[in-house]
């Protein structure tokens, strides 16, 4: 980038101005859970402590989408989405979830909860 600053006097140029943006991607967002009674009622809970914010949050399920919210970017603030699950059935249920901007996409590690 560059600028001319120009008044009655004259005019003078700014020196040239290199933005580098290293981290466009989303941070890395880290799953949690609150299931410790082990019953089919508990909140998965997305973090990214530090990185560039996502606009877009989607948490799958055994590798079905089931919900995608819509997130306010505040970078380089930490950002948190929380998804309420209800109802399931005992078993084992594998967590993911994914950050996107408009940069591209960052996927967390899997987690597991295991429902009695």
């Amino acid at each position: 980038m560059a600028c001319e600053l120009t008044n009655a006097y004259g005019t003078t140029t700014c020196q040239p101005l290199t933005v580098k943006v290293t981290d466009p991607n989303p941070g890395k967002p880290v799953l949690s859970h609150n299931n410790w009674s082990g019953d089919g009622t508990y909140q998965v809970k997305m973090s990214v402590w530090w990185g560039t914010n996502g606009n877009v949050y989607r948490l799958y399920e055994n590798g079905v989408l089931i919900d995608t919210q819509t997130l306010a970017v505040r970078t380089p603030d930490a950002q948190t989405a929380v998804t309420s699950i209800s109802g399931r059935a005992p078993g084992t249920y594998v967590y993911r979830a994914e950050l996107a901007n408009a940069s591209g996409v960052t996927s967390s590690a899997e987690i597991t909860v295991k429902v009695k």
